[in-house]
């Protein structure tokens, strides 16, 4: 396998959500031990791989226990304490650690048909491989955030408008798993934003010195973006995508899409999907205030409020 495809499918690996189960990631390597292009990919790993990235599909609907224990926090926890939920969640050895007791038993089971050892190897690997990269992870019961090294981990200031800016949007749209990612600044290539099921990733280059004041002047962009920094539309951005996914209703969003769509930013008449990301970046940064008809009428449609919003 080629470096640079091995670091494609790594990608998709790292943004899965749910992740990747451990049989999983067995197939997928053993697929590509002899591979060292896409076209050469086997269909059912190519399946699984597409699957893996997009999030939908039956493995959206499936929950681990892990993700169960998450849930199951949510519904204690609540809306975000704003700006007093985040803890530490320790050094990269005590994550590493804490990622493969969490592991363990589910993979124990799944794989018995392998020694002891093995599992243990490979739930350490994969521990170390999803912890390595995060300088930094902040827990907020089911939420994180994770920022990556050569980001912000030195600036106590720009972690903190990120904490009360996810604080902000979880009190008018929470959703029952949030992992927040800050990676390394053009590690997304030309994409300053992605996003996943229960997981949105900013580019580093949006909040390095140069980029975390500055705000949009495209006309051809909604309303906001002119008017908010732009990371935080970054954020807001890949937040609708993320709620989006969690409902999972795509005959609601054709409609609306269909609808809408001369309403809104260029990006937002891409697709249905970058459709409501955009609308409801809009909604929610402009208060409910905004004039924009795509955005009222997705808010109306999707029962979006601010009535909540934790200021």
């Amino acid at each position: 396998m080629t470096p640079e495809l091995s670091r494609q499918v790594g990608r998709v690996l790292g943004l899965a959500s749910p992740p990747p189960t451990l049989d999983e990631r067995l197939r997928i390597e053993e697929a590509l031990a002899g591979v060292d292009t896409w076209d050469r990919m086997p269909d059912d790993i190519l399946n699984l791989l597409k699957e893996l990235k997009s999030g939908h599909g039956q493995r959206a609907n499936r929950l681990s226990p892990v993700d169960a224990r998450y849930n199951k926090a949510h519904d204690k926890l609540g809306k975000f304490a704003a700006g007093h939920g985040w803890t530490s969640a320790g050094s990269m050895d005590e994550r590493v650690a804490t990622t493969e007791a969490a592991l363990y038993e589910e993979w124990r089971v799944k794989r018995s048909d392998l020694p002891e050892s093995d599992v243990r190897g490979f739930i350490h690997r994969m521990a170390v491989s999803q912890e390595k990269t995060a300088a930094v992870v902040l827990r907020n019961g089911p939420h994180e955030i994770r920022i990556a090294a050569g980001t912000i981990e030195n600036d106590p200031d720009m972690i903190g408008q990120v904490k009360k800016a996810s604080d902000t949007l979880m009190s008018v749209a929470p959703v029952k798993r949030m992992s927040l990612r800050i990676d390394p600044p053009n590690s997304m290539g030309g994409d300053l934003g992605q996003a996943g099921v229960g997981v949105a990733v900013i580019d580093g280059r949006r909040l390095a010195p140069y980029w975390r004041d500055k705000v949009s002047h495209d006309p051809t962009s909604m309303p906001m973006a002119g008017s908010v920094i732009g990371w935080k539309y970054t954020l807001a951005h890949e937040w609708g995508h993320v709620t989006a996914f969690e409902a999972n209703d795509s005959a609601q969003l054709n409609s609306l899409f269909e609808t809408n769509k001369h309403f809104l930013s260029h990006y937002g008449k891409k697709n249905r999907d970058e459709a409501v990301a955009e609308a409801f970046a809009e909604y929610h940064l402009s208060l409910g205030k905004t004039k924009n008809k795509a955005a009222l009428a997705y808010a109306q449609a999707l029962g979006w409020s601010v009535a909540n919003y934790a200021k």
